[in-house]
């Protein structure tokens, strides 16, 4: 079992949202601009409820199951994204958004930094991996960042909303992970 997940960082606190955070993640991940590469679009608050629900509410984790942090700002707590990870045996998936009135301002990368900081201290797994669409830059940006390595590309291998859809796999090592900190990432 996993400790409880309430993270903070310098501008940060990620911990599961609660059902009175249903209405702002509806609001963000409801527009196209912000579905566009994802799975998951909630058409009606009540869907945004349900994923709340389903993947938040509580600090329990079990492997095979995803497990959904909301991302706020420390001095209002304010919700401005999300993420959350998978344990899948050695390995551990993670994924993110960001509201778009946030993105371009550090938060994904700070976020996602604290995360992967977490759960390879918490998660005896080695690797950490994430996907994304080819035609999200802005993701891919953020992994290369963080020194993710892009190990694999996967051409209409991932069905978004009836169509298939290219998809990026990224890979980070927990040794990768150790020497970045060590160079102050």
């Amino acid at each position: 079992m996993l400790p409880l997940l309430n993270l903070q960082t310098s501008w940060l606190k990620l911990h599961p949202l609660k059902l009175a955070d249903a209405n702002v993640l509806f609001s963000y991940r409801s527009l196209p601009v912000v579905y566009k590469y994802q799975q998951w679009a909630p058409r009606h608050l009540e869907e945004a409820m349900d994923f709340i629900r389903k993947y938040s509410v509580t600090d329990e984790v079990k492997p095979g199951n995803w497990k959904q942090l909301g991302i706020f700002l420390k001095d209002n707590q304010k919700l401005i994204g999300d993420c959350g990870f998978c344990l899948q045996g050695e390995q551990v998936e993670i994924g993110y958004t960001i509201s778009p009135e946030y993105q371009g301002q550090g938060y994904g990368k700070e976020a996602v930094k604290a995360l992967i900081d977490f759960l390879f201290r918490a998660y005896p797994g080695r690797k950490i991996i994430a996907s994304t669409d080819p035609q999200n830059w802005a993701s891919m940006r953020l992994l290369e960042r963080l020194h993710f390595i892009q190990s694999g590309f996967f051409p209409r291998s991932i069905k978004i909303r009836g169509r298939w859809k290219d998809d990026v796999l990224f890979t980070m090592t927990k040794e990768d992970w150790v020497s970045n900190i060590q160079r102050n990432l």
